[in-house]
């Protein structure tokens, strides 16, 4: 039995003041990661694959996980996610 899942993601940001200039959020984003004020990869706490789906909602939702941000890695062997939380203290 196959399960069709669809998924959508969300296009809009607003502008922001910084440094004198004025500049569209997504705009400053980029900029922040590119010149290494921003370091994206560490906020990720928990990765799944795409076939563990259910326990990264769970670690997602779930006020006790302990997760900041949950992501997924489509290279990522089912069941992978043990060991690979970042510590942030």
């Amino acid at each position: 039995m196959a399960k069709e899942l669809r998924i959508l993601g969300s296009y809009c940001y607003g502008y922001e003041e910084i440094e004198g200039e004025r500049i569209r959020r997504f705009d400053l984003l980029h900029r922040l990661v590119a010149e290494g004020r921003l370091r994206l990869g560490e906020w990720v706490t928990r990765r799944f694959a795409l076939e563990d789906y259910a326990a990264a909602l769970g670690a997602a939702l779930g006020k006790g996980s302990g997760a900041l941000k949950v992501a997924f890695e489509p290279a990522r062997g089912p069941g992978a996610d043990e060991g690979n939380c970042v510590d942030l203290d």
